[in-house]
């Protein structure tokens, strides 16, 4: 990022560009400073206006990294919810972590009165102290909620997906089990079975289930929207030579759609079953 600034405490370190009348912060030390695995965890549930990419200066050489805009940056902060973090040591890092942007990072920020570019004078508002910061975070957790309750109706938004997976790259439903079990219980500590991430599938409309020669075949609505193709694989037997055997594969936009939907089912129930299922057990 040209113009940015460095925060940087030894503990933690934010780099932070003046745009406008607001500001960006780069994702990746965001992340490692929240205890989340990568950048792009930490912008899957940052509504595009409030993220992007940027280009960023690396060792390795001008790279694009992703960046959070001044909402994505108190949404961040606000989702980071300290008595929902199960594992200690993380728990009391972002602790940290959130005690010095809000006591002596924004503060540091108020106290120039803003940002001036060299030949462009910017200037952006900040929270005046934390109660402000946490009221701030609050208003954006408000948002968040009324979000999620829209996305369910909303167009899954297929093109992000696209940003940060490979364009051409096909995946297995077992590897996006394993993703999404890693994932579920790294960030909430629950459990998942590949059965349940095949049964989720079908459940939203991916793959056929249930007691048919066709079960673990794309849906038609599947095959309309490119979200699965069925990949074709040759192989040996002893008495009846070569045959084939299909196995459905997500595209990049399918598993974009089905990512967003499974760690919105984790994080709303605390499991990716449905609730009645789990109901009708008890």
């Amino acid at each position: 990022m040209s113009d940015m600034q460095l925060f940087d405490n030894g503990e933690f370190e934010l780099r932070i560009q003046p745009v406008g009348d607001s500001f960006k912060v780069e994702a990746p030390g965001l992340a490692r400073s929240l205890g989340i695995r990568d950048a792009y965890r930490l912008t899957e549930s940052i509504p595009d206006e409030e993220k992007g990419y940027t280009t960023a200066c690396t060792p390795g050489g001008d790279q694009q990294v992703w960046f959070v805009t001044e909402a994505g940056f108190y949404r961040a902060l606000g989702q980071r919810q300290t008595a929902r973090i199960k594992n200690e040591a993380t728990r009391s890092q972002v602790a940290r972590f959130q005690s010095w942007v809000y006591r002596e990072v924004l503060p540091s920020i108020r106290k120039t009165g803003s940002y001036t570019v060299p030949s462009q004078p910017q200037q952006f508002q900040i929270p005046r102290d934390f109660a402000e910061a946490l009221e701030l975070a609050a208003q954006q957790a408000r948002a968040i909620d009324a979000a999620n309750k829209r996305m369910a109706e909303l167009e899954p938004r297929a093109a992000q997906a696209d940003l940060h997976r490979a364009a051409d790259g096909l995946m297995a439903v077992g590897d996006f089990a394993n993703k999404l079990k890693a994932w579920a219980k790294d960030e909430h500590g629950v459990r998942v079975l590949h059965e349940e991430v095949w049964d989720f599938l079908g459940e939203i409309g991916l793959l056929i289930r249930g007691n048919t020669i066709r079960k673990n075949q794309r849906t038609a609505f599947a095959a309309e929207k490119d979200f699965v193709r069925m990949k074709e694989t040759e192989y040996p037997t002893a008495s009846h030579g070569m045959k084939t055997s299909s196995s459905p594969r997500l595209t990049p936009a399918g598993e974009g759609w089905a990512w967003d939907r499974a760690v919105r089912r984790i994080a709303d129930n605390g499991t990716l079953r449905r609730l009645r299922m789990i109901r009708g057990a008890s």
